[in-house]
């Protein structure tokens, strides 16, 4: 705005003058934001109103409309301290026996506590190796997860490097500064999910004394080594198995590495060839960026925009996806060539198949998919872990060079095991599905008792929640139709605001906004449609009409609601309604009595009431998919005030500067004539 002097000459306060000329004008633009202003705050209580009944929709009644969602049952279990019971709609009702025979371990190694000079060591993860006494490059052996990773160790490493490809091998591995101990875990509790950290020699095995981590390995545990270092008949067989296990783990490791090398070779092709005109970026930032940018567009776009733009969001989409997609297989492909190229020093995966080299490695030669390990790497493998249970052995028994110490604990990972009706069963977790029950085992326990009923309260208690957000849906519908008149209540104006105190400009706004859907159409549509199919009941698949007062559900009736109360329902013998707990309770016993016939009438009312919404939250010209109100209309009306707003702000500066020129002509004029008249005076004067 221009900084005008005026008054000079003529005396006169102009601005005061001006500004009552121009409230006149101003009056028709203040009409215009009360009218957009009233239009906001009704959008407002429709948006809030909406998110309410579509919660009803999509969620409870979505929920209440399938006899499925009515199989509850419950299980009381006889020891609460040896198990909990979660019971699925499909278990089967009667009493069963159970006993938590063994709860599943967490595979555990605690190392001993690193030394320095005989004392507790001050070592961190910046530590080097060399510090510890690893001087020499060494291998140990660490499997987790089916997946046999060497960890190569040397004196430049540090505690973190050690720690980092631990974790990479497929366990969870720190080390406490303040206890000088490192903790290794399985990432998962079982007999599979288990680890072992050993070492193929005797540098391997120095190494791990040095890190406190050494144990004996799964071979030696199964032996019962004499004296003389002989084992047992018995524990040599399992020994073999254990092996002959250990072989076939490798060799289909091996394989899976070559599966996944073909698998995301092949999906790589396929997304470039479908990219080949116009490849996706390096940055899937970029694309992101740009489906933003589009995304904020939509929001100002004109309809013919919009469909052009949201062909643009849905391509982009599918770009991110793609590239998304790219990206894994990518790196799927690059952790796979490393670690095939590792067990075939020289392999050209580019231009041939990867073939069986050396004792780590074997595929199909012949190019095709799958693979097909030979007898000779089958021999190799053994060989290796013969090797390696062989110097176990020699550990345990004194015969090898080196001794295990630094006082490492080892807790194997072991399966929970529990019998259910004299039938066993496992698991790698505390947690079993059987036959619609899922078992959690919290302790041993000798046997006891789970008795299947079915859940009555369950279905009581969700006929109930319904018709609690049922009551409060339509008792706040009918309060907001039926609301009091504030007719001579307008919003303020900042003048107005101005002249009043924070209170009452609250109170004044609060009696405009609860009666801002007062007899309003839509609304009395929505909350008639809602009553209409309450009250009409439900025709069942015998011909008998049925109605929730049959259920002992009823409205108070007009004299006994209170206001805007009376289209709520109450059920008979319900403890938390004051209004009806006395009464006999109509719906626990038909629930109890004849539950297919409750689960019929409730399905089929929810279905209607669900059928009923549905229909009158349907996308229109004025309205958007799952909206009861014209919220796109109503978003264009309030556009139109803006601009109507904004011409009237135009006209009220135009209506000023006309009135400040005619003013400033006027002191121009008798500054003019004061001029004359000085020059006169002169004269005379003279």
């Amino acid at each position: 705005m221009p900084i005008r002097i005026t008054g000079m000459n003529s005396g006169l306060d102009t601005e005061t003058i001006i500004s009552e000329l121009v409230k006149a004008k101003s009056a028709k633009k203040d009409s215009l934001i009360k009218q957009q202003t009233k239009l906001q705050w009704k959008q407002d209580a429709w948006k809030e109103l909406n998110t309410k009944v579509y919660a009803l929709y999509s969620k409870t009644l979505s929920n209440m409309r399938f006899q499925s969602d009515y199989m509850k049952k419950t299980t009381k279990v006889g020891n609460s301290t040896a198990a909990t019971v979660i019971t699925g709609g499909n278990a089967v009702n009667g009493v069963q026996t159970l006993k938590i025979d063994k709860l599943a371990t967490t595979g555990y190694l605690t190392g001993g506590e690193l030394k320095k000079d005989g004392t507790k060591g001050s070592y961190n993860g910046k530590t080097k190796l060399s510090e510890l006494g690893i001087t020499e490059d060494t291998q140990v052996r660490l499997s987790a997860n089916g997946k046999t990773t060497n960890i190569e160790l040397n004196g430049d490493m540090t505690i973190d490097d050690f720690l980092s490809k631990a974790k990479a091998a497929g366990v969870n591995a720190s080390f406490d500064t303040k206890n000088q101990r490192f903790f290794i875990s399985a990432k998962d509790s079982g007999k599979t999910a288990d680890f072992t950290l050993s070492a193929k020699n005797e540098n391997g095995m120095d190494a791990l004394n040095k890190l406190g981590l050494a144990t004996t390995n799964e071979y030696a545990a199964l032996c019962n080594v004499d004296k003389d270092g002989n084992y047992s008949a018995k524990n040599a067989t399992e020994l073999k198995s254990v092996i002959d296990a250990e072989v076939s783990n490798r060799v289909s490791q091996y394989a899976s590495k070559v599966k996944s090398y073909q698998d995301a070779d092949k999906k790589i092709k396929e997304i470039e060839e479908k990219y080949k005109d116009a490849p996706l970026p390096a940055d899937k930032a970029d694309l992101e960026a740009d489906l933003k940018t589009k995304e904020d567009a939509l929001e100002t776009a004109t309809e013919e925009e919009k469909e052009t733009l949201k062909d643009g969001i849905k391509a982009l989409k599918e770009q991110i996806a793609d590239k998304e997609e790219l990206d894994k297989y990518i790196q799927q492909k690059a952790d796979a060539k490393t670690f095939i190229t590792d067990a075939n020093p020289g392999v050209d995966l580019e231009t041939e198949p990867p073939v069986f080299v050396g004792s780590n490695f074997v595929a199909r030669a012949d190019g095709k998919e799958g693979f097909e390990a030979t007898e000779a790497l089958k021999e190799t493998v053994k060989n290796e872990v013969l090797e390696e249970a062989a110097f176990a052995l020699d550990v345990m028994t004194g015969k090898a060079p080196i001794a295990i110490s630094g006082g490492a604990t080892r807790i194997a990972g072991e399966d929970a095991r529990i019998i259910l009706n004299g039938a066993t069963f496992t698991s790698n977790v505390n947690t079993f599905e059987i036959n619609g029950l899922t078992i959690t085992a919290n302790a041993e326990s000798e046997e006891f008792t789970l008795t299947t009923t079915e859940d009555t309260d369950g279905i009581y208690d969700m006929i109930k929640n319904f018709f609690k957000e049922y009551n409060e849906l339509i008792n706040e519908m009918d309060k907001l139709y039926g609301a009091e008149s504030s007719k001579g209540y307008e919003p303020l104006t900042e003048e107005e605001k101005d002249a009043m105190s924070e209170k009452e400009i609250e109170k004044w706004e609060e009696k405009i906004k609860d009666s801002i859907l007062r007899k309003d159409s839509t609304l009395s549509s929505v909350s008639s449609a809602m009553k209409t199919v309450m009250m009409q009941g439900v025709k069942m698949s015998d011909g008998t009409q049925m109605f929730l007062s049959d259920f002992g559900i009823n409205t108070l009736g007009y004299f006994n609601s209170a206001d805007f109360e009376k289209s709520a329902y109450h059920i008979d013998g319900d403890s938390d309604d004051t209004n009806t707990s006395g009464n006999a309770d109509k719906l626990k016993t038909a629930i109890a009595n004849n539950s297919e016939k409750v689960v019929e009438f409730f399905t089929t009312l929810s279905r209607d009431l669900y059928t009923k919404l549905g229909e009158m939250m349907k996308k229109t010209s004025f309205s958007s998919s799952f909206t009861l109100y014209d919220n796109l209309a109503m978003q264009e009306e309030y556009e139109d005030y803006e601009d109507k707003i904004a011409a009237q702000e135009q006209k009220i500066t135009d209506f000023e500067d006309r009135y400040y020129k005619k003013f400033s002509a006027m002191e121009t004029a008798l500054a003019k004539l004061q001029s004359k008249e000085s020059a006169l005076s002169g004269l005379f004067g003279m």
